[in-house]
């Protein structure tokens, strides 16, 4: 027997790898943007830094305060070129291949996520309470906030003020260092994402080993499948008639103990073949079993879908109507009398003719069974007057 999948176990071993799948790739995502945020923000901070000691170099090594004169930025009276003295000054604190940068007027533009740099109008002025008889000729003392290093186009930018606290340039740094750590950060990404290509092999590895240790549920599930196929052939066939195809007793009475099957019963009708003992002597059981055959096939035929009809016993049929009145169910009844009558019958050469005697009774309150008793008293009243007839379970035969 070949154990195909269930689709129990097939959804299980995808929802079990799809969830795996999905962790380790939100895992990969997040390790990514962590060690990418966490190197550009270390990045930041020494870009800042350095730009922070520049400043704080000159400003304790150079005397004098900052000032613009003829388009150059001055420290006291020292002109400020490009910066190669400081670079060697500060060789061990820089990173390789750093650039100095000075310039008069307002700073380069920020980068684009950078905090905005602070300026004149931003940095807040702070004015204690007025001291009791302050000399004269002395101003109010005013408290700056320092100025914060910020990210441009041409680097890590630290602005200069002059003695009144204008801008008056500014000096930024830039090197190498932003283009080493992205290529670091290409080949550490290349690298997580070869260990999220691992973790991917490795749900692959684990979800066909469970597809395997799972393989004894596909083999219950079969077998399950079997015998539930088995009983219900076994309960089909202990419901079915095997000579007419037609349900017998048993199928008849399992269909009305259901109260749904039998609501909107209204007549049962019970149908004997007359004679038909006679057939059996005459012309053999095989001959007795094809005419029952033809009589359960004009049956089929003649019952609406809504109606059923079984096999009851011997040469007995019942049929069973739904929703109709009195007058409806004799007319259907002598309806299959007479498709029985004009029918021809038999195997053999000499066409065999019989007749059938029904009778028809009224289903009281839903009490099937009572009803059933009542059409075969019926039918047999029929045959007492002379058989080929339909008689109604409340008429009096003639």
């Amino acid at each position: 027997m070949k154990v195909r999948a269930s689709p129990i176990r097939v959804r299980l071993i995808v929802a079990t790898a799809f969830a795996f799948a999905l962790l380790s790739l939100l895992t990969t995502f997040f390790e990514l943007r962590v060690m990418r945020k966490g190197s550009e923000n270390a990045d930041d901070a020494r870009s800042i830094s350095s730009a922070q000691l520049v400043k704080l170099y000159i400003e304790t090594s150079v005397p004098g305060q900052w000032k613009e004169r003829g388009g150059y930025l001055y420290r006291g009276e020292e002109r400020l070129s490009f910066g190669p003295s400081i670079r060697g000054a500060l060789e061990e604190y820089l990173p390789p291949d750093t650039t100095v940068l000075f310039g008069t007027g307002s700073p380069p533009a920020q980068a684009r996520g950078a905090p905005k740099e602070a300026s004149a109008q931003d940095v807040p002025v702070l004015e204690p309470p007025p001291a009791p008889g302050p000399p004269p000729d002395k101003a109010p003392r005013q408290m700056k906030k320092p100025d914060i290093p910020f990210h441009s186009v041409l680097g890590s930018c630290a602005v200069v003020r002059g003695e009144d606290g204008e801008i008056v340039g500014w000096l930024a740094i830039s090197s190498g260092e932003r283009r080493r750590t992205a290529q670091e950060n290409f080949y550490r990404n290349l690298l997580i994402v070869g260990f999220g290509a691992i973790y991917l092999l490795i749900i692959a590895v684990f979800g066909a080993r469970i597809l395997r240790l799972t393989k004894p549920i596909d083999v219950l599930a079969e077998e399950r499948e079997l015998a539930l196929a088995k009983n219900a052939e076994l309960a089909n066939i202990s419901r079915t008639d095997p000579l007419t195809g037609l349900l017998n007793r048993r199928g008849l009475s399992e269909i009305v103990s259901n109260p749904l099957s039998r609501h909107g019963l209204s007549h049962v009708a019970m149908l004997d073949i007359d004679h038909f003992k006679a057939v059996n002597d005459e012309r053999g059981h095989d001959e007795g079993d094809r005419v029952l055959r033809a009589v359960a096939e004009t049956l089929s035929a003649s019952v609406r879908a809504a109606d059923f009809c079984g096999r009851w016993g011997g040469e007995e049929f019942v049929i069973a109507f739904r929703g109709l009145a009195d007058e409806h169910a004799s007319a259907s009844a002598e309806r299959i009398r007479a498709w029985v009558e004009a029918r021809a019958f038999g195997g053999g050469a000499a066409p065999l003719r019989v007749t059938v005697t029904i009778g028809v009774s009224a289903v009281a309150g839903g009490d099937f069974e009572a009803a059933v008793a009542a059409a075969d008293r019926a039918m047999y009243r029929g045959k007492q007057h002379g058989r080929n007839r339909v008689v109604m379970a409340s008429s009096e035969c003639e």
